[in-house]
Parts: structure tokens; sequence; C-alpha cells
């Protein structure tokens, strides 16, 4: 699938893929058929991405306040 894809783009040039590559695409494509690679939908991604991105941001700043705190009452 992925193969047929990276064909189908238009391209000026053409591109070779190297002998790893195609095996790596050949693997994660049976994998897919297989069922054994989990796919995930990409809203389903990028919400979590955010919800991940937002704690991060919550606990930096957190952080940063404790830091604060830390060096005025020193």
């Amino acid at each position: 699938m992925a193969e047929s894809l990276l064909q189908s783009l238009d391209f000026e040039e053409d591109f070779s893929l190297s002998e790893e590559w195609v095996q790596e695409i050949r693997r994660r494509c049976e994998e897919t058929d297989s069922g054994k690679a989990v796919l995930v939908d990409g809203e389903t991604v990028f919400s979590q991405l955010r919800k991940k991105i937002s704690f991060m941001t919550i606990r930096w700043q957190v952080e940063a306040v404790e830091e604060v705190n830390a060096v005025a009452a020193f």
C-alpha cells in the first residue's frame, strides 16, 4: 500500500527506495494486514498529544513557580 502511494505521487524525478526501506514497508504492511499493528486515527493521536502537551506545560509552570519561591525564600 505504502509503496503504491509513493509511486502514485507526481514527482518530476524518480527516486528509489533502499532495500531496507522496502523491507520495512513490507513488514509494516504485513503487520497492518494481519491485525498485529494497532492503528489509531489521526484525530485521536492529536487529541492525546494536546493533552500531554497541556499537562507538561502545567507541570513546567508549577516547577517554575516552586523554583522562584525557593529562590525568594533563600
